[in-house]
């Protein structure tokens, strides 16, 4: 019996030390070349890849540098994204980037145009190549600096997505030179 109650007594104690770890790890990341800064709930990781994106009128944009900071937190992923193209207006850019994100959970531009503001957009998505799609939801927000395009892109199943944590990315997100 009594060691039943030690049992019961260590599931307590851990149960409440895992109550008290926080699933949102806040930290402050700056991009090394000083084009923005944003709370991530966690430590993002850092991709660079040069590839193609559907352009607004069909035709592809060739050459487009991206690179992204990225965490992802139980199914959402909190991003920032920069990207150039050599030869391309950055406003043509910023309109394909935000066609192909909205474009990755089936969802069309709400509203209309995303001329500076926030965009808010329910589709759907896979969480894994085999499983079926999952409602799903985006936020985000694109800015032109110079001659790039900058964006901090939330996005997850609809049903689980964390409005908090989401809006806590967005507002801390400072796109473009200090």
């Amino acid at each position: 019996m009594k060691k039943d109650i030690m049992r019961a007594l260590l599931g307590v104690v851990v149960l409440a030390v895992l109550g008290c770890t926080p699933t949102l790890n806040w930290r402050e990341v700056r991009d090394p070349d000083g084009h923005w800064t944003a709370l991530f709930p966690g430590k993002p990781a850092q991709l660079t890849r040069v590839l193609e994106v559907p352009g607004a009128t069909g035709e592809p944009l060739s050459g487009v540098t991206l690179s992204l900071w990225s965490t992802r937190v139980s199914d959402q992923t909190f991003t920032i994204g920069r990207a150039a193209a050599p030869g391309v207006s950055p406003e043509r850019l910023r309109t394909a980037l935000v066609q192909a994100r909205l474009a990755n959970i089936r969802a069309a531009l709400p509203d209309g145009s995303a001329e500076d503001r926030p965009i808010d957009a329910h589709g759907q998505m896979r969480l894994d190549p085999k499983a079926e799609p999952v409602q799903a939801r985006l936020t985000m927000r694109t800015v032109v600096a110079g001659d790039q395009v900058l964006e901090a892109i939330v996005a997850g199943p609809a049903s689980s997505f964390d409005e908090e944590a989401a809006e806590t990315f967005l507002r801390s997100a400072r796109l473009g030179p200090p």
